[in-house]
């Protein structure tokens, strides 16, 4: 009973870490997951804080839209991924030319997921 018991459980590890290695998300996905969560934060934080007309807040978002190609490519050329098979963290490096803060994110890739754990403003 005792052996069946260890069986099943080496099983079930080896499938979950079956199931780990090839769910773990690669550069492309996470690209796409920090181009979307970047792309809400201007529109959200960026375009609606214009205490202007309408027009200009419309104008803000659709500027960010037309820029969502440029976005991925400056995003990718930011981060840094370390692949542990299993999963992958994602740090992500921002420094914006002019007055803008910089900015620090690390992600965490695992099971076709993101999961951003730390965002810090530098």
């Amino acid at each position: 009973m005792k052996s069946l018991l260890v069986s099943c459980a080496t099983v079930l590890s080896i499938g979950f870490i079956g199931c780990l290695f090839l769910t773990n998300p690669g550069q492309e996905d996470y690209e796409e997951y920090a181009t979307e969560q970047m792309t809400f934060y201007v529109k959200d934080k960026i375009c609606s804080d214009h205490r202007g007309t309408v027009f200009l807040q419309r104008y803000c978002q659709t500027l960010v839209d037309s820029s969502r190609e440029q976005l991925a490519r400056f995003l990718s050329q930011k981060t840094q991924r370390h692949n542990y098979l299993l999963f992958s963290i994602y740090r992500t490096d921002l420094l914006l030319p002019g007055i803008m803060p910089r900015f620090q994110f690390q992600t965490i890739g695992i099971l076709q997921n993101f999961y951003t754990f730390e965002s810090d403003q530098i």
